[in-house]
């Protein structure tokens, strides 16, 4: 919280208030109602994400992402098409992958329809459910081998 606090005096400082709202854990309509207002979907984490499923949900509504190049992040990017890559912990490197896509709609949306492709054919609950049961089988195969 002390985090989030200094990131709102920050803003305020720069006189960027109105242009920054804050959705603390919406419900699914909020959540949905945000992601259809908005051009470019970024969560600059800075830890490393080992699933990244808003991402998944920003990919299945049809927004480019632009995310750190770490973690689970750059299997996503990489597998879809979906996004950009940014240097992690430099925000001139983000500002800049965004601005490439706000400067470029036709890239943008079609990078956007790349994600929301991928997340429905490869990220669905009957997949994901499938991979994991993948994931298991191996695991109590090596240990019936070891």
């Amino acid at each position: 919280r002390a985090f989030y606090e200094v990131q709102i005096e920050r803003i305020a400082a720069a006189g960027l208030s109105d242009r920054f709202r804050h959705v603390e854990a919406p419900d699914g309509a909020s959540k949905m109602a945000f992601l259809e207002e908005i051009d470019v979907f970024t969560v600059p984490a800075r830890f490393i994400e080992p699933k990244g499923l808003y991402l998944l949900e920003a990919m299945a509504c049809g927004l480019p992402v632009v995310v750190p190049d770490r973690g689970a992040f750059p299997e996503m990017i990489l597998a879809s098409g979906g996004g950009l890559l940014c240097e992690p912990e430099d925000p001139a490197d983000l500002a800049g992958r965004i601005a490439e896509l706000l400067d470029d709609p036709r890239r943008a949306a079609a990078m956007g329809e790349k994600g929301r492709v991928w997340v429905e054919r490869v990220n669905d609950r009957s997949g994901m459910a499938e991979a994991t049961a993948r994931v298991f089988e191996a695991v109590l195969a090596r240990r019936r081998e070891g």
